[in-house]
């Protein structure tokens, strides 16, 4: 039995037993030429456990017509309000992993300019292994991606260190970790609490700690690349907790160093 999941004037999106269908709706030449392009070298990223490649696609008169993934039956991991409250301890399992697999990916070429996005990143529960979604939305080697995430459109990250020659660059994606743990762990969009103010968003969650406060300053200075973070996560869930800021509503949250 086959399930749409999602249609639009672009795509229609179906998932069809253990797969899923994505049929193209008028897609340009161009459009065509650079899905074709990633297509073609899909196989080389086939040993990345987490990196969810297509299998299969067919042409009609030379055009992409569907391509066909496999269906990952695993929760959701983004941020909403009215969606599951998650503790620190899983944040910093799955976002440790997280950068991980996207440090394996930007190694072999891959820049994932919109894992941030609803529904393009899935999670084990109990291995906390993270699933990147959406293959055709990746850049590739020299090959540009084809959607981005709101925080890649964000004036202050329309700069060469993220952007040049066509092309997004590794610290695009070291950016959008370090926003996407923030808005995990608080509740709040950085987009709104943080540009062009770090400190505000800072401010309103009780974020001290120097290190984090250092890579989030240094996400806006150009003349440096962002910071890695291995580690970080985990060590902030050991060294803190986050908190209702507001008395009886899940979220925002706050910091609070543990004793």
């Amino acid at each position: 039995m086959s399930n749409l999941l999602k249609e639009n004037s672009r795509v229609k999106v179906i998932k069809d037993g253990n797969f899923v269908i994505k049929k193209y709706k008028n897609l340009s030449d161009e459009a065509n030429k650079i899905l074709l392009a990633k297509l073609e070298v899909k196989d080389k990223f086939s040993d990345i456990e987490g990196i969810v490649i297509p299998t299969d696609y067919t042409k009609v008169n030379g055009k992409v017509n569907e391509i066909i993934t496999p269906y990952i039956d695993k929760p959701n991991f983004y941020v909403s309000l009215n969606h599951t409250v998650y503790d620190l301890k899983t944040i910093a399992l799955v976002m440790e992993n997280l950068q991980n697999l996207i440090k394996q990916g930007n190694d072999r070429g891959l820049i994932f300019t919109d894992f941030v996005s609803q529904g393009n990143l899935r999670y084990d529960p109990i291995t906390h292994k993270p699933f990147i979604i959406d293959y055709d939305g990746y850049q590739v080697d020299n090959i540009p991606a084809s959607s981005l995430s709101a925080y890649l459109l964000a004036p202050p990250f329309r700069t060469k260190k993220y952007y040049t020659k066509g092309l997004y660059t590794r610290n695009a994606d070291l950016m959008q970790l370090l926003l996407r743990w923030y808005s995990l762990c608080t509740g709040l969009d950085f987009l709104k609490t943080g540009i062009p103010n770090v400190s505000n968003a800072m401010a309103l969650v009780n974020l001290t700690d120097k290190t984090i406060v250092s890579h989030f300053n240094k996400l806006f200075l150009n003349k440096y690349n962002n910071d890695d973070l291995k580690g970080e996560f985990m060590r902030m869930y050991k060294d803190y907790e986050v908190v209702p800021i507001i008395p009886g509503l899940p979220k925002p949250r706050a910091f609070i160093k543990k004793n």
